[in-house]
């Protein structure tokens, strides 16, 4: 059974103070397993962009085809 389960805000320590805080931080299990699917959300548009370019500077992605 797939079950969905939410980390409050006050217990979570997602974020670093450049970044927005998250509105709603949810993450998937299926049968006590983690299925690596997981969702933020922010209170704008805005502050998604400014968390993904943060990230992005960070992890620097490669979305090179092979």
């Amino acid at each position: 059974m797939s079950q969905w389960y939410n980390i409050p805000k006050n217990e979570s320590n997602l974020y670093d103070s450049f970044i927005p805080k998250l509105y709603a931080f949810n993450y998937h299990f299926d049968n006590d397993v983690f299925r690596r699917l997981a969702f933020a959300n922010y209170q704008t548009p805005e502050e998604t962009d400014l968390v993904v370019l943060a990230l992005y500077s960070i992890t620097k992605p490669n979305f090179a085809k092979t």
